[in-house]
């Protein structure tokens, strides 16, 4: 019998044992897994969190994001999986991405919800209102995410290396202008 484990890890899961590359040499913050019997099988989702006084720190909050892409990347490829859950908790905001491995090599990441996390007993009713973006969040993840088949006939594309990541994000932080792995202005 299949049951799903959501686990704030500890130890480093077998898509980064299985990588070269140092931003996946990290475990993630969070990690789903299927969970068949005894055994932590296929992971189906993860997830990174920054405390809010990280938030306009765009550097940091685009590498966690990209961080989440090739993580979900590697998934498909290693379980051969069609959808990938990922999420990005900054300060009180949860972000919910999917990621679709079922475009031949060519693994689009959706944002499908964002939700703002309460930080106390009255911001209750805030999230009670936004019961309609978890309620895509759950339909996505358990019918695409858990009900999915393998996908036996997927090519596999080489994940970016080290080299072409850091040419995507700059070294350098710059206030000034945008960063292209920016998230949600906080």
């Amino acid at each position: 019998m299949k049951h799903d484990m959501f686990r704030w890890t500890s130890v480093a899961n077998d898509e980064c044992k299985s990588s070269e590359m140092s931003l996946l040499l990290v475990r993630p913050d969070s990690t789903i897994s299927m969970v068949i019997g005894t055994e932590i099988g296929q992971t189906v989702g993860y997830g990174e969190v920054k405390p809010a006084s990280q938030a306009l720190n765009h550097k940091l909050v685009g590498k966690d994001l990209v961080r989440l892409a090739l993580l979900a990347k590697n998934a498909i490829d290693t379980y051969r999986s069609k959808f990938i859950l990922s999420f990005l908790v900054v300060g009180h905001h949860a972000t919910f991405y999917l990621i679709d491995g079922t475009r031949n090599s060519f693994c689009p990441m959706v944002k499908i919800a964002h939700i703002q996390l309460p930080m106390s007993l009255k911001e209750l009713p805030l999230f009670i209102a936004q019961a309609d973006q978890l309620a895509i969040v759950f339909s996505a993840f358990w019918s695409l995410c858990i009900d999915q088949k393998t996908d036996q006939q997927s090519s596999l594309m080489p994940t970016l290396s080290d080299h072409e990541i850091a040419t995507i994000m700059d070294i350098h932080a710059n206030r000034k202008r945008k960063a292209s792995t920016s998230h949600h202005n906080h």
